[in-house]
């Protein structure tokens, strides 16, 4: 093959990739697009997401949808500890009655009430979560990656400036519409490190209410495949816990032989052939960053 008939190879391989990602942008764009969030960062790895796939994880979402909530008895309250601009507030809205979110970054929250205002269930709240009340202050490179487990500033990265907060947290425990809530069915916990904290100003919460927990784990903290904040959980009888997997290559044969008939519309071609995420049991959680590792007092998969 000569060099021409490389050149024009590519060239169609590069206007093929171009419309299949201008394609699928318009179509997650316009589905569901009442729980999208309106605006984020612009210089974020979030606004990337959300210009080709219409949410921040959505892989991780579409899997609890499918998977993790047809489990749950009652779907009436969420807590999400961390919400940043609301990217997974405003999927959780649809999925539950009432969603508590919190997010102690002024910034942030500002992002957080405007992308949540038009949503009559999302109560938006300006302050973190923690194991005392009381007055904390955070540190990072970016507002997404602020942390009260660093004392002080971190050092300069090229091109990346320090991001400074003071702001008040207070335990679960001890607010006022926690004690009145009935049912708390899911909490997820994305608080960069610091999430053994919250768990520990949560004791009652957990022991009353017994909701499945999608708890973020960095990976510096992961060590021998223990995790302090997913041990804390086991004490407290959460017995199960699962990572997220990539579905095998015959999985994915399986559901689009399952599904052909539906591969001609254009939304469900491009989605297809899009590998799921799935769950699997995990005594020894494995040293990487985990977006989300689930953790329930009943079993989540058959």
């Amino acid at each position: 093959m000569n060099s021409f008939h490389l050149y024009m190879r590519r060239k169609r391989a590069k206007a093929s990739l171009k419309r299949y990602l201008s394609l699928k942008r318009q179509l997650n764009w316009n589905a569901n697009r009442r729980f999208q969030p309106d605006v984020c960062y612009s210089n974020s790895f979030t606004h990337t997401s959300l210009l080709l796939d219409g949410r921040f994880e959505q892989s991780h979402l579409e899997a609890l949808s499918r998977i993790v909530f047809p489990k749950l008895t009652n779907r009436s309250v969420c807590l999400d500890i961390g919400a940043y601009i609301g990217n997974h507030t405003l999927f959780f809205a649809e999925h539950f009655d009432r969603v508590f979110s919190f997010e102690p970054y002024s910034k942030s929250f500002q992002l957080l009430k405007f992308n949540t205002e038009s949503h009559h269930n999302i109560f938006p709240l300006n302050y973190g979560c923690s194991n005392f009340s009381g007055k904390v202050s955070a540190y990072g490179h970016s507002p997404d990656t602020l942390s009260i487990t660093q004392e002080s500033p971190p050092p300069p990265a090229q091109n990346r400036t320090i991001c400074e907060s003071d702001f008040d947290v207070f335990r679960l425990d001890d607010l006022d519409f926690i004690k009145e809530s009935h049912s708390i069915d899911f909490i997820k916990i994305d608080v960069e490190g610091s999430e053994t904290t919250v768990i520990e100003g949560a004791q009652n919460l957990l022991k009353s209410h017994s909701p499945v927990i999608a708890c973020e784990v960095l990976e510096e903290n992961v060590v021998d495949g223990h995790c302090q904040a997913i041990e804390s959980l086991k004490q407290l009888d959460y017995s199960f816990v699962y990572e997220f997997k990539k579905e095998a290559k015959f999985e994915k044969l399986q559901r689009l032989l399952r599904n052909r008939q539906n591969s001609r519309q254009p939304s469900a071609h491009l989605t297809a052939y899009e590998r799921r995420l799935n769950l699997k049991n995990s005594d020894l959680l494995t040293k990487k960053h985990h977006s989300m590792v689930l953790c329930s007092k009943f079993s989540l998969i058959s």
